[in-house]
């Protein structure tokens, strides 16, 4: 995940060019102790796999052992016992934060798994001093990068700089959707106003819905942010497709192996994420854990039949702006680890 760094003035832009119920408390409690699931027997080969890692981490070669558990999670990626042995080593490597994602994966398929909660209590108040620390750190690089680049707009290197930057994000961020248009194509188009020849009007229509939803960020600066404000960022990302920008699915979608909320769940999940946005809990958040827990929610409800990752990314920036953060441009080489978490 690649930090672009703004322009720093006195409102910062991107665009330099001109099923959940009672949703927040649940996603932020601890796991609810509730019977296991009946889970399937693991294969011959993952329990192989996992004898040895055994033998290797009461040996004490921890990586060795390690090796051997992510091959088994490559069989059965969500095994909460594999997912769980991992957490355990991570923890025994101080890991803490990469403990506590293995171990929060394992109750998110066994909220039961007593291991996994004895481990999670452990590695949770870590992780969060860990994160707390890093933090402070990115606090006092912003305000390093506050000072430098006050002055950026009379600065025509770096002034050139954002912009190439812009052009880079609107081409990351739909590339990651599975836009094939070059970044050198999507540069022509926000300049020049013009197709290449041959291009997918489809495609196109994403780059001018982005740059649209861009400009709508950079006008409003809406908070704290309305359920309305999300929806008119989504009708312009989705300005090539009017039947469903700004409006809610009406049927069942389906993410990969991730099943959404069923469609009648989701405008009220929306109105209480909406609510819990403008909530004393949420504005007490630091900037970046409001804009990672804002973007999260939005992609978990994914309220919409496309255009949920663009509109999420869209958020997640314009919360980190209003902060005076730098925009987070997540590129498509990094999509596979964005997606993981």
């Amino acid at each position: 995940m690649t930090i672009i760094v703004a322009c720093v003035s006195a409102r910062l832009e991107i665009c330099p060019r001109d099923v959940r119920t009672n949703y927040p408390q649940k996603i932020i409690t601890n796991p609810t102790r509730i019977p296991s699931p009946k889970l399937p027997e693991s294969s011959p080969e993952v329990t192989a796999l996992l004898s040895k890692a055994d033998k290797f981490i009461k040996q004490n070669k921890l990586k060795k052992g390690l090796e051997l558990l992510h091959q088994a999670q490559r069989i059965n990626p969500k095994d909460p016992e594999i997912l769980v042995r991992i957490g355990t080593v991570k923890v025994d490597q101080n890991e803490p934060e990469e403990a506590d994602r293995y171990l929060s994966k394992a109750l998110q398929q066994d909220p039961g798994h007593d291991l996994a909660l004895i481990m999670r209590e452990k590695t949770k108040e870590l992780a969060l001093r860990v994160d707390q620390a890093k933090l402070k750190t990115i606090d006092s690089s912003k305000e390093v990068l506050f000072e430098k680049f006050s002055s950026c707009h009379e600065n025509y290197d770096l002034t050139k700089t954002l912009n190439d930057d812009y052009y880079q994000f609107v081409y990351h961020t739909i590339a990651i959707e599975g836009n094939t248009l070059t970044f050198q194509q999507v540069r022509d188009v926000l300049i020049s106003g013009k197709a290449p020849l041959g291009t997918d009007v489809t495609e196109l229509a994403e780059v001018i819905g982005m740059e649209a939803a861009i400009r709508y960020v950079n006008r409003t600066v809406e908070f704290p942010i309305t359920e309305d404000h999300i929806l008119n960022m989504h009708r312009r990302v989705m300005s090539g497709d009017p039947d469903n920008g700004g409006e809610y699915r009406n049927h069942q979608v389906y993410v990969g192996s991730f099943s959404p909320p069923p469609p009648e769940a989701v405008p009220r999940m929306m109105e209480e994420f909406t609510k819990f946005l403008q909530s004393d809990r949420f504005q007490k958040l630091h900037p970046i854990r409001q804009s990672a827990l804002a973007h999260h929610t939005l992609t978990f409800i994914h309220p919409f039949v496309d255009g949920n990752g663009r509109t999420a990314r869209l958020l997640m920036n314009q919360i980190l702006l209003k902060a005076e953060f730098p925009y987070i441009n997540i590129k498509v080489n990094d999509r596979l680890e964005y997606y993981r978490w």
